[in-house]
């Protein structure tokens, strides 16, 4: 082997060992309690914090694996691309991609990760009504709704136990609030905090409010169904067109050509 064939197992064994870290620190959410990350905390603009976070990542013990993925799949596709003798443009790209693929990978984390706290926040909010209008505290009625209407690793779990720990503390419920929905970046989270926050400040009960939240996102889970439903019927539109047309064409084109062939044939012999 020569020192090229040598360096790239070298850095591919250490893409490997950094990539099986950092799928053991992504599946963790159930530590970022130890880690409660909140819009006060200073953001650094070459470390996307708030991304990360979003994820449902810790931020403070992240930054070793961000930055060792980035740079080691750079240099490894960089390696590869210069021993294959790419152009020089096609090897400046190939570290630009693979240096961006850890941000286009958290990206997509964090798109699913609102995807499925989303798709609880219906049930949660009618379980939370429930455990207010029984008289348990705002803290008490988060942690009970959590734990009777979502699974262990749903991430809404885990971040309203982290606001019911923070209400429990005693820290402040519209800091709290704010922070929660800072730290999952979700509109109707955004949406849930501005209506408690309204309650507390004037004193009100907020299950009417909550409750209209609820309706309304039931509405509008309902209408995405419906408009992915209708673009799954024209998207299989073509393929069905696609697959009929020959069909259709054997059964009904091809037997009124064959007699019409033959009728002129024997107009043929006639005349």
């Amino acid at each position: 082997m020569n020192i090229f064939n040598w360096l790239d197992l070298l850095f591919l064994l250490m893409l490997i060992i950094f990539l099986y870290f950092l799928k053991q620190s992504l599946t963790k959410e159930n530590k970022l309690i130890d880690d409660p990350f909140n819009k006060s905390k200073k953001a650094y603009l070459i470390y996307p914090n708030k991304l990360i976070r979003q994820c449902g990542i810790s931020v403070a013990g992240f930054w070793l694996w961000y930055w060792s993925v980035k740079w080691c799949s750079a240099l490894v596709l960089v390696i590869i691309a210069i021993e294959l003798s790419f152009d020089l443009w096609i090897i400046i790209s190939a570290g630009i991609v693979s240096f961006l693929l850890m941000d286009m990978y958290l990206l997509i984390n964090r798109s699913n990760r609102r995807r499925r706290i989303n798709l609880s926040l219906v049930f949660f909010i009618n379980l939370l009504i429930v455990f207010l209008k029984s008289g348990l505290s705002l803290s008490q009625a988060f942690r009970k709704a959590a734990q009777f209407g979502l699974q262990k690793d749903n991430p809404l779990a885990a971040e309203l136990e982290l606001i019911a720990y923070e209400l429990d503390a005693g820290r402040d419920r519209t800091a709290a609030f704010d922070n929660l929905s800072v730290r999952t970046g979700v509109e109707a989270l955004n949406k849930l905090s501005v209506i408690i926050k309204a309650g507390i400040e004037v004193g009100s009960p907020v299950g009417d409010g909550l409750q209209s939240l609820a309706d309304f996102l039931r509405l509008q889970q309902d209408q995405q169904l419906t408009s992915r439903i209708n673009r799954k019927a024209l998207e299989s539109t073509l393929p069905m067109a696609m697959v009929c047309f020959p069909m259709f064409f054997v059964l009904v084109f091809f037997p009124a050509g064959q007699q019409i062939s033959e009728i002129m044939k024997l107009l043929g012999d006639i005349l």
